[in-house]
């Protein structure tokens, strides 16, 4: 059965600080500019999309595998999707640029991080080190602190359409590297996104979150987000 001509899997992976994956090099806003785009050069009867983990090519995202033909794509940035779009699923020819061809080359860098994975988890497991689903649930408290503390310092609007920590915290009047720290944990919870230093919102928060918000939920019009948007 293949209910659509398409399916698209993107990964959104989030890995630690430092650690290459797809989410650090702007996989959010990869996905965003895909559905948009999508329905913008209306196919979205032909193509369906759905994110993933990781897909062994992590030092080169964001990446994508489209199926039923498995065309395996790299580094497409939310620039490079109108023509993605275009080439592969208008006129349902790869966009030869993006392409990963070299099959074998493809396969052996996949193993090679696979591997590198394995070696950590076990090198983890000797050490006793908890697991991090475990430790998720331990500290499930904390994501809702850093949530509320993000609104009490105007964290969505101070980070605008893009900015470092530095910039941020010169905005809101904090110090720069507790500041850093609020952030990198915002991105660890998707709230924003990081890339070489520059922090973002994501559609989410941008839709829900900053002032003039056109879908700023009930509760975030007053305290501790503040007045006049979503603050």
């Amino acid at each position: 059965m293949q209910p659509f001509r398409y399916h698209v899997f993107v990964c959104e992976q989030q890995k630690a600080e430092g650690v290459p994956c797809c989410a650090a090099r702007g996989a959010a806003r990869t996905i965003d500019a895909l559905r948009r785009e999508i329905g913008r050069q209306n196919v979205a009867g032909k193509v369906q999309i759905t994110t993933c983990g990781s897909i062994g090519l992590c030092e080169r995202g964001p990446n994508l595998v489209v199926y039923p033909d498995g065309i395996w794509y790299s580094g497409v940035t939310a620039a490079d999707v109108p023509e993605l779009v275009a080439e592969q699923f208008v006129n349902d020819r790869p966009l030869e640029r993006l392409l990963n061809r070299d099959e074998p080359a493809l396969k052996e860098e996949i193993n090679t991080n696979r591997n590198r994975y394995l070696a950590a988890m076990k090198a983890q497991d000797e050490a006793g080190i908890v697991p991090e689903p475990l430790m998720t649930t331990v500290r499930g408290f904390q994501a809702s602190r850093i949530l509320l503390t993000a609104f009490e310092l105007d964290i969505f609007n101070a980070v605008g359409k893009g900015a470092t920590a530095a910039e941020v915290a010169q905005r809101i009047g904090t110090n720069p590297r507790a500041t850093e720290m609020l952030m990198n944990a915002l991105v660890s919870l998707e709230m924003l996104t990081k890339e070489l230093g520059s922090f973002r919102n994501t559609p989410a928060t941008l839709r829900h979150f900053v002032d003039g918000a056109p879908h700023a939920p009930a509760w975030c019009t007053a305290s501790p987000c503040g007045a006049g948007g979503a603050r």
